[in-house]
């Protein structure tokens, strides 16, 4: 695995996992992708879902964390994140079609 995914570039990874912020003007839908092909790109990243969780919406503007408490019923810190991912992709999935 070390051939293939060195330290460095996990922990280059992890960073923009742990330092996520969307970028000016993004959608919570366009951030949302670009935050899971972070995790997809490490798969053995090992950062906990809570911590996940946080990063994801501590790097969104104010306008995309009102989103992220609607999608969630004004209860997106008390959802787990498994919880929040089936819901932002049953919702962006529907918005696709």
């Amino acid at each position: 695995m070390a051939k293939y995914f060195p330290l460095s570039m996990k922990f280059n990874h992890k960073d923009k996992l742990n330092n996520f912020v969307a970028l000016p003007g993004e959608s919570v839908s366009s951030s949302w992708d670009r935050f899971t092909g972070f995790i997809r790109s490490v798969p053995n990243h090992r950062i906990h879902d809570e911590l996940l969780k946080k990063s994801f919406y501590r790097g969104q503007d104010d306008n995309g964390k009102v989103v992220l408490d609607l999608i969630t019923g004004g209860s997106y810190g008390e959802c787990t994140f498994e919880e929040i991912a089936e819901k932002l992709e049953k919702i962006f999935q529907n918005n696709k079609a």
